[in-house]
């Protein structure tokens, strides 16, 4: 983990208590099972990492931390932000633009708090429209309602502007 762990993310779940955190920095998603002792790493390698996450739709990942995680219907869902490419590139004047890499929100799940499977089809959230000023989602809080889900999240653009976002999905 480099020397370095951030964002740190407590659930419950099946009657004990898990740490979710970045390792690295955003070199992945570390899980810690916490006691009266204190955190105990559950294994050297990352539950999410940049190339467990490649998938379909989200290519050349680069990073991945600030984890996010609830438990729903007896699932364990941890959300993550993740840099790389998703969707296709644009075409310009008959010419290929290739998509810039930005951050997006990411998801694995777990019934049993051991194997974590990605969303099928990549991020969760992410704009998939290739705008150069536009560099994505990252940090998500996520609600889980009768209604939907919620996500808050960071969005950012090129000039360095950050400001909150907010999704909303119906079920």
């Amino acid at each position: 983990e480099n020397d370095f762990i951030g964002s740190p993310a407590a659930v419950r779940f099946h009657d004990a208590t898990y740490l979710f955190y970045e390792g690295g920095p955003r070199g992945g998603v570390g899980m810690a099972r916490v006691d009266d002792g204190g955190a105990t790493r559950l294994s050297d390698r990352p539950i999410v990492s940049a190339s467990g996450v490649e998938q379909l739709f989200w290519r050349d990942v680069t990073e991945v931390g600030a984890p996010y995680a609830v438990v729903a219907d007896d699932i364990l869902r941890v959300y993550f932000t993740a840099r790389g490419v998703e969707g296709s590139d644009a075409i310009v004047d008959d010419v290929a633009a290739p998509a810039d890499a930005n951050d997006s929100i990411g998801l694995v799940a777990s019934v049993d708090g051991k194997q974590f499977l990605h969303y099928p089809s990549g991020p969760v959230l992410a704009r998939v429209t290739n705008l150069r000023t536009y560099l994505g989602e990252r940090e998500a809080s996520v609600r889980l309602l009768p209604a939907g889900a919620e996500i808050t999240f960071v969005s950012a653009d090129a000039s360095g502007k950050s400001v909150s976002g907010l999704a909303r999905s119906s079920r």
